[in-house]
């Protein structure tokens, strides 16, 4: 997801590219960095449950429900969270700034205007589309190396899980 969340930095700056037209290729380097320590913020908040439910011990984890439950939440968050990140790409024009809980209170108004949205900017729906499906590989992909890690590493060092860990965890 960060790999994506960073992906889309550039493609902002290129919709937006003649509204910040006296950055410096150094102010454009730390505005990067600057916004990959928010990305890493802001994936870890979207993912709290997601995280949670891989931290508990628990002894259905390897059941299909609960993998699906965790895919059903890795996906519910992560695909609303980049259809705010792709669409700002388009909204930041109009209101010089990025999606904030405003839209929230314009919700007659955003119905009213979502055909018209999608219809003048499509793609932006295919870009949404293709970061979903990144997001599903990515996932798979890194499902089957934490798998792989996990049954190679972690488990024949640790036979018991502290449960310490999980309120100083809640904690940070």
């Amino acid at each position: 997801i960060l790999i994506l969340f960073t992906l889309m930095h550039p493609i902002f700056f290129l919709f937006n590219s003649d509204l910040f037209p006296t950055t410096t290729f150094k102010e454009k380097f730390f505005i990067f960095l600057y916004a990959l320590d928010a990305d890493v913020v802001t994936i870890i908040r979207i993912n709290l449950i997601f995280i949670v439910m891989h931290l508990l011990p628990n002894p259905w984890r390897e059941r299909k429900f609960y993998q699906w439950t965790m895919k059903f939440f890795y996906y519910v968050f992560n695909v609303a969270a980049l259809i705010f990140e792709a669409s700002d790409c388009v909204y930041y024009r109009y209101a010089l700034k990025r999606t904030t809980s405003d839209i929230i209170f314009m919700k007659n108004d955003a119905a009213a205007l979502a055909p018209t949205f999608i219809h003048d900017f499509w793609y932006i729906g295919l870009l949404i589309i293709i970061m979903v499906i990144g997001a599903e590989i990515l996932y798979r992909k890194s499902g089957r190396q934490l798998k792989n890690f996990v049954q190679h590493n972690v488990l024949p060092r640790f036979r018991f899980v502290p449960k310490f860990h999980i309120p100083f965890f809640l904690v940070c």
